[in-house]
C-alpha cells in the first residue's frame, strides 16, 4: 500500500512524529503507535508497535 503526504518530515536520523486531533464527538475505542515505512505517510501503513484501549 502506498501512502502519500507531506505531513511528516523526519530529522536527518529519520526520527519524528505526527500528531492528530481526535474529534471529541466520535466514540474512539483504541489508539495505536505504528512504525511507518515511508517518511511521507499520511495514513497508517506500518505495523502497530503499541496499542491500548481508551
Amino acid at each position: 500500500m502506498a501512502c502519500q503526504s507531506t505531513s511528516f518530515v523526519p530529522n536527518p536520523n529519520g526520527e519524528g512524529a505526527v500528531t492528530f486531533m481526535m474529534e471529541a464527538d466520535k466514540a474512539w475505542e483504541q489508539i495505536a503507535i505504528s512504525l511507518e515505512p515511508y517518511a511521507a505517510s499520511e495514513a497508517a501503513c506500518g505495523d502497530a508497535m503499541l496499542s491500548s484501549a481508551l
